[in-house]
């Protein structure tokens, strides 16, 4: 399954897979395509998590099982926090 994903800002994101039935595995696509991460178990047992820092744009998560072949049901959650532009100020 495709999944669509549009940030507004450079944004740290954390998607998590998780299925009791298949084995997960998540990828992760930018708008031209291009893989931008893949995570077959880091989210526990045979769970997946991909946590980046993106820039502003559309992407694609694909949600499978690892060979390609399972299906069952699943559950994919994504958790985001805006990351705060760098402070130029000094302090004395």
């Amino acid at each position: 399954d495709l999944w669509t994903l549009t940030l507004a800002d450079t944004t740290t994101v954390q998607l998590d897979l998780q299925s009791s039935a298949i084995d997960a595995f998540l990828g992760l696509l930018d708008s031209s395509g291009t893989v931008v991460a893949t995570d077959d178990d880091g989210g526990g047992d045979l769970n997946s998590r991909i946590v980046r820092r993106l820039a502003p744009g559309r992407y694609e998560v694909w949600a499978s099982s690892y060979g390609g072949s399972e299906v069952g049901a699943y559950s994919l959650q994504a958790q985001t926090t805006t990351v705060a532009p760098a402070c130029g100020a000094v302090h004395a």
